[in-house]
């Protein structure tokens, strides 16, 4: 079995040979350990990637069954571990794995003392679970680019390559110690064919070296691999490379990074002029691209201008701008340059600018996805009454929009769910009633609702312990129950939050429990899908929120903790707790910020914006009458809805609670926040409210300022008027929800606790 490894034209040959040896060595036990880590190790330097995956996956096998003694454990994971910023996924992946299983095998204090040494180069941040290969996958740094890998083993001086970035880092490790270094004139044949610059623009930066360096071994047998092999496939010549086939495909990549001196240098070569046509088969002319040799360069300058060829034609490098390219390092032979590749240089770079504009509009396209899509812009709340609706008989819980429509679902304590379409509160109408209604069994409390599969279902949680899963019909006056499911009360209780997770092919509906548990139901699969478990010692759930692109949910609690889990690993990843320990009433994501959320806590109408990556306090609203941060002059005022958007860029929050007023607060510009709508009998009016920013303790808060002079009068003082005067517009109880929903316009959608919603503009 050995002689497969000799053969170097059939890699599935080779391929076999570490697919048979697992079994092979369980047959015969782990006397053949010695045996067996040179040809291991031999694998790692095979031509083909393909035989190096298959060897590491060999690794990983033999070292599960016990096969392999720690001694030559140690010595594989340290031949290995370079390979942890290889180019290809594949390899990578198995390297990852056979790290885990390395540790798995060996004791913590063999992990932490001979392993992580030997991965640590390699990741960007310390990691505990390294038996977790998904986890050490990401915890690396970005690997080697493609284009430098092969330039550097296909360099037919690799010695000389590998001599002068040890070189280059020796200078480095100077310079950085405070001394000047030495710096050698560099070989006349790497700065011949411009090594380096070819390089730099793939990539190759002082780290990237410093990983080649500690591949240089590999490198040198996969160079020496790699070259016999070609030789034995490719024909060349002195100076030119003979083309058999009789059409060949040329590749160019058009994602390939190009720094801005390569951008300016192409858009000057595209403005060379074309004085001929492209030829009807181009092929023709590919064949005898470097048959014609110029003798002197005087006969060049009458012919058509030389442009460089696509990267997979690096043979035929000719002159540009004055500067010798060659393959060989020993001539300067210049080529004459084919109509067909002038036209198709000036294609490609063409293409490839079109190409970075469609990368551009991508990305602007999936962040506008991602985005509220409400308010349009140029929108401000002027706080006029357009609607006041009374049907619910307890306090309501949720409002929540149905997307791409102009209705809006409404939950309350009285068992109701309701449905209004605000296109008809529009005009002269004086009654508005709900479209459709549905009233839970028993008329049990709900507690939370979300709205599910793009407007199509809405999901309700109530008191009782019950979820129900609720199909809307357009044409009908009533929703009927598509799913139901019911908790069990001694390890659940009764769910006090729940949102919709769009996870691509499963539709996830996210719940949390009284007893501190987070779980994913996916509505198209029976059972649960995950659960994550966050106990009662950092208190009671009482809000979540998902981030834009759904990828991590954070919690509030009772005492005051906002926990951030990790969907992908299903793991914490954060918490930060408020220095006061005050009630979370209300967690929502950042609209700007992804790694950012925004929580109101229980007193003085506090609204906080932390990073979760820092587990700072970035900004603090302060909306009281009391001097910021301070606990002897505090109210019991506190924010209990809270609803974020964008407007043209620019973030806001439109903020409402136990003061019966909603607060507009521009998140840009912190001093256009305003009072939007005031609370019945409120002494200020629309303008008596300024809005001003401190710094404190690094926290910058932002607070309003009353104006004496502009609070109105008593009521003795006012100017008489005709007729009655009309009710003030305002909510005469605690504010518990607010929404947005599109109709012809932008309305604001407001609940209170005394079951009446208001719908303003």
């Amino acid at each position: 079995m050995i002689t497969f490894l000799n053969d170097k034209e059939d890699k599935e040959l080779r391929g076999s040979f570490f697919d048979c040896i697992v079994g092979v060595s369980a047959y015969i036990g782990w006397h053949c350990s010695v045996i067996l880590t040179p040809l291991l190790l031999q694998g790692l330097t095979d031509c083909s990637e393909f035989v190096t995956t298959k060897s590491i996956h060999a690794m990983s096998a033999l070292t599960e069954l016990g096969l392999i003694t720690k001694p030559g454990l140690c010595e594989l994971v340290s031949e290995c571990s370079c390979f942890l910023v290889h180019p290809s996924l594949w390899v990578r992946q198995a390297v990852a794995g056979f790290a885990a299983t390395a540790a798995k095998t060996l004791s913590v204090l063999d992990v932490q003392c001979k392993i992580m040494p030997l991965l640590q180069p390699y990741m960007r941040y310390p990691l505990i679970q390294i038996d977790r290969p998904e986890l050490l996958l990401e915890s690396l740094v970005s690997p080697i680019h493609r284009n430098v890998y092969d330039n550097v083993i296909k360099y037919s001086d690799i010695e000389l390559l590998l001599d002068t970035l040890r070189e280059r880092q020796n200078a480095r490790l100077i310079a950085s110690s405070g001394r000047i270094p030495s710096y050698t004139e560099m070989r006349q044949s790497l700065k011949t064919v411009c090594l380096f610059r070819r390089l730099e623009a793939d990539g190759m930066c002082p780290s990237v070296e410093d990983y080649l360096l500690t591949m240089s071994n590999h490198l040198k047998k996969i160079h020496k691999h790699k070259t016999s092999a070609d030789a034995k496939h490719n024909k060349q010549s002195e100076g030119k490379i003979e083309i058999t086939t009789p059409i060949r495909t040329h590749v160019y990549h058009l994602s390939d990074a190009r720094n801005k001196a390569d951008l300016l240098q192409n858009r000057r070569a595209r403005r060379l002029p074309s004085t001929s046509p492209i030829e009807a088969n181009p092929n023709l002319e590919w064949n005898v691209v470097g048959a014609e040799i110029l003798p002197r360069a005087a006969e060049s300058s009458g012919s058509q201008p030389s442009t460089p060829p696509p990267e997979s034609q690096s043979a035929f490098i000719g002159v540009e701008h004055g500067v010798n390219m060659s393959v060989h390092e020993r001539s300067y032979i210049q080529y004459r340059t084919a109509n067909c590749s002038v036209d198709l240089g000036k294609l490609l770079h063409r293409q490839q600018d079109h190409y970075l504009e469609a990368l551009r509009s991508k990305e602007w396209a999936e962040q506008a996805a991602w985005r509220p899509q409400l308010p349009p812009p140029g929108w401000r709340l002027r706080g006029s009454l357009v609607a006041h609706l009374h049907e619910h008989r307890g306090p309501i819980t949720k409002l929540a929009p149905l997307p791409e429509t102009p209705f809006f679902a409404s939950s309350s304590k009285d068992g109701f769910i309701r449905i209004w379409d605000c296109s008809k509160m529009e005009g002269k109408n004086i009654a508005n009633r709900s479209k459709q209604s549905y009233r839970v069994p028993g008329g049990v409390s709900i507690s939370g609702m979300a709205v599910c599969e793009n407007g199509q279902s809405l999901a309700a949680a109530a008191d009782d312990g019950s979820i129900l899963v609720l199909r809307v019909e357009p044409t009908s006056s009533r929703m009927t129950l598509v799913q139901a499911r019911q908790l069990n009360a001694d390890e659940d209780g009764c769910a006090v939050d729940v949102q919709y997770l769009d996870a691509g092919p499963q539709s996830v509906l996210v719940y949390a429990t009284l007893y501190g548990s987070l779980v994913g139901w996916d509505l198209r699969a029976s059972g649960t899908s995950w659960r994550l478990e966050n106990g009662l010692k950092q208190g009671v759930i009482t809000s979540f929120c998902l981030d834009s692109h759904q990828n991590w949910i954070t919690i509030g609690t009772s005492s005051g903790y906002h926990i951030a889990w990790d969907l992908r690993f299903q793991l914490p990843i954060a918490t930060v707790e408020h220095p006061s320990a005050a009630r979370i009433r209300k967690v929502i994501s950042h609209p700007t910020e992804q790694s950012w959320i925004i929580s109101s806590v229980q007193g003085n109408n506090e609204i906080s914006m932390w990073n979760l990556e820092t587990g700072f306090r970035q900004i603090t609203l302060w909306g009281s009458n009391s001097p910021p941060f301070s606990k002897a002059h505090g109210n019991n005022q506190s924010v209990c809805a809270m609803q974020a958007g964008c407007i043209d860029r620019a973030g806001f929050l439109l903020a409402g609670g136990t003061d019966q007023r909603i607060r507009f607060w521009d998140l840009e510009s912190p001093t256009e926040s305003y009072l939007a709508i005031p609370a019945p009998n409120d002494p200020l009016i629309g303008n008596a409210l300024t809005y001003d920013r401190r710094l404190i303790d690094g926290t910058s808060v932002i607070y309003a300022v009353a104006q004496p002079s502009q609070i109105k009068a008593g009521k003795g003082d006012e100017i008489p008027r005709g007729g009655p005067e009309p009710p003030p517009p305002g909510h005469r109880d605690c504010i518990s929800d607010i929404s947005l929903c599109k109709a012809s316009q932008c309305f604001l959608l407001s609940a209170s606790r005394d079951g009446v919603i208001k719908v303003w503009k």
